[in-house]
């Protein structure tokens, strides 16, 4: 089945210019292997058992939000993302890239073709440079592009971590907040910290 096309005039579609993102858990850590219940509770000096599971419920929210909010990963995810056509170099919209599971073109009748790392494309950082550019001027002729990889920090920078800590802190201190486990405002002491791991392209 073929796919529709963007006019010429092709509108942002958000994350770097990728028509869609998923993401799925992958790997076998979670939340607390990132920041652990008892680091937790000697971060808040909690020592009683009371509020663990209040505890362990604010780690994984705020995990999960710090990595929605500002695009890098914690827990391992696999990322697929489709662009509608693209250039010679093209910036991974989930970042840190780890590891490329397939890069594919797509053609307007949906056949794929599987581009070879080293050959027909490289990876730098968290960006993916073509040796050979498939787009084309009519955006009925475009080829697709279809990224799957793997995202997420094997280990977690020590600035992160006292990042995390603090929004668990804050959001603990604060409990009409944390009532519905909301942790949509992140306090600026954490911000701080994320924000030199934040990709500027």
């Amino acid at each position: 089945m073929a796919f529709l096309r963007s006019s010429l005039a092709t509108p942002d579609y958000g994350k770097n210019g990728a028509v869609s993102v998923s993401l799925t858990d992958s790997g076998s850590n979670v939340a607390t292997d990132i920041i652990s219940l008892s680091d937790a509770k000697e971060w808040l000096r909690v020592d009683y058992d009371t509020d663990d599971s209040l505890i362990t419920r604010l780690i994984d929210r705020v995990v999960r939000h710090t990595e929605a909010t500002y695009n890098f990963h914690l827990i391992e995810k696999t990322v697929v993302a489709e662009w509608e056509y693209f250039a010679r170099t093209v910036n991974l919209p989930e970042t840190p890239a780890t590891s490329i599971t397939s890069i594919k073109t797509v053609d307007n009748n949906g056949a794929e073709t599987t581009l070879t790392n080293n050959q027909d494309y490289y990876l730098t950082g968290d960006t993916l440079v073509f040796d050979k550019i498939y787009d084309y001027e009519s955006p009925f002729t475009r080829v697709r592009l279809k990224a799957t990889y793997t995202a997420g920090y094997t280990t977690i920078p020590s600035d992160i971590k006292l990042g995390l800590e603090n929004a668990i802190a804050s959001k603990y201190e604060d409990r009409q907040d944390i009532a519905g486990m909301n942790v949509s405002e992140m306090v600026n002491g954490s911000k701080s910290f994320f924000r030199n791991y934040v990709k500027m392209f």
